[in-house]
């Protein structure tokens, strides 16, 4: 065998193992965005110096951007959370848990703060920290800020770029 030959054949297992090497670090860490259209239904009542709130939101979440598996770009999810909050004179402390489930059967699991100087449906910004999931989402978690824009009393859309790792 000549010596270009091997070189060309040694360069190309060295590629070979580098992407090798790549392919399991590409599947434990990422990148995501996603927006979601959603809808609540919550009760209130008066409570000390405030209110106290809870009910169910639920809707769609659609993956608009992705660095790949296993959030899939353009892919929907039905999302449904479970939500409280206190509105006091220092303004309103939510918190949620969401679960968003594909069609197959896969679920992603995460939790979402936020605090307003105003009413919740002001919009604003918040953290949500992914908790884990089933399926293709089992043991993921990370976190990211959010913002919510509500069009209605309502109905409203939220937005995050988030990143993940197993």
């Amino acid at each position: 065998m000549n010596v270009a030959r091997r070189s060309a054949l040694g360069l190309i297992a060295a590629v070979g193992l580098l992407q090798v090497g790549q392919s399991p670090a590409a599947e434990e860490t990422g990148s995501f965005a996603f927006a979601s259209s959603l809808t609540s239904q919550y009760a209130t009542i008066t409570h000390m110096d405030g209110a106290i709130f809870s009910g169910v939101s639920q809707g769609t979440s659609t993956i608009v951007k992705s660095s790949g598996e296993p959030f899939v770009e353009g892919k929907s999810m039905q999302t449904r959370c479970i939500a409280s909050g206190v509105v006091s004179a220092d303004g309103t402390e939510l918190e949620a848990a969401c679960t968003s489930s594909s069609p197959s059967g896969d679920m992603l699991f995460s939790t979402a703060k936020r605090r307003v100087d105003g009413a919740a449906q002001e919009g604003g910004t918040g953290q949500l920290t992914l908790v884990g999931g089933a399926g293709r989402f089992e043991n993921i978690t990370g976190s990211c800020p959010y913002e919510v824009d509500y069009l209605t009393e309502t109905l409203y859309v939220t937005w995050a770029e988030c990143t993940w790792q197993r």
